[in-house]
């Protein structure tokens, strides 16, 4: 389809789905907001984005990760991912966003570009440890075009916002292990141990969460950041769709670690 077209495409997902959903998620963003001036969740990510970073950079093995950083500290790292990803699938699932993408996600994808993306993502992108966000804004575009069969075979089996909360599930059950890991240290309990891969895929949850959380905001007008009002619909709609496609991915580096 032609560019007008791919934005016409948008315009009517974002009515039909979102727009009439949005209310209900100002109020609540209203709320959170006046209480923590920003999303505080953005900030929860903020440490694990960056760690992953490090983990996937200067970490060459599983043993360098464990030698690195103690039980307790990886345990911190999944516990804020976990809390993100838990704040991102409740807005996702509130503003529509997520029927949108159990019944439109590849569609959306496969038209992005990244001039279409609010400004602001780079800033996200940017406090999440990127230290050239267009560029890893365009390395993450073409990573999650680049997965779509894989996704789509996985779609067809389990839906989006079901993949979303399993991965939820899977965090939770890592962490309880590694904090169960120490508090019976004396027993010498085996510490769970995660690949590289492993935490390359929470990485790129935490990084998307993290958008899908900042456009769901934009969406409702909440982050005060200025933006067009193309920009607050169909920039968000492709931004959070990139999000999930982003957690989507990381999701398959956790199940085929």
């Amino acid at each position: 389809m032609s560019e007008q077209e791919y934005k016409h495409f948008l315009e009517y997902i974002f009515n039909e789905y979102v727009r009439d959903r949005l209310p209900r998620v100002h109020d609540h963003y209203e709320f959170e907001l006046h209480h923590h001036r920003r999303d505080k969740y953005l900030h929860i990510l903020k440490r694990p984005a960056i760690l992953t970073r490090y983990i996937h950079a200067y970490c060459d093995d599983e043993g360098d990760i464990y030698r690195t950083f103690t039980a307790g500290a990886l345990g911190g790292i999944i516990r804020n991912v976990e809390t993100g990803l838990h704040r991102s699938n409740r807005l996702l699932e509130q503003a529509g966003f997520l029927d949108a993408f159990d019944s439109y996600l590849e569609e959306i994808i496969e038209g992005i570009k990244p001039e279409y993306f609010p400004k602001y993502d780079l800033e996200v992108l940017r406090e999440m440890g990127s230290t050239n966000p267009k560029a890893d804004l365009r390395g993450i575009v073409y990573a999650v075009k680049r997965r779509k069969e894989e996704r789509r075979r996985m779609s067809r089996e389990i839906p989006i916002r079901r993949q979303l909360e399993l991965a939820e599930e899977e965090l939770e059950r890592t962490r309880k292990q590694l904090e169960e890991s120490v508090e019976e240290k004396q027993n010498n309990i085996e510490v769970p141990k995660k690949s590289r891969r492993w935490f390359k895929g929470l990485g790129q949850i935490a990084q998307g969460a993290a958008l899908s959380i900042a456009d769901v905001g934009i969406a409702v007008g909440m982050l005060h950041f200025p933006v067009s009002p193309e920009t607050q619909t169909l920039g968000a709609l492709v931004s959070t769709a990139t999000g999930v496609g982003n957690m989507l991915n990381g999701i398959g580096e956790l199940r085929n670690e």
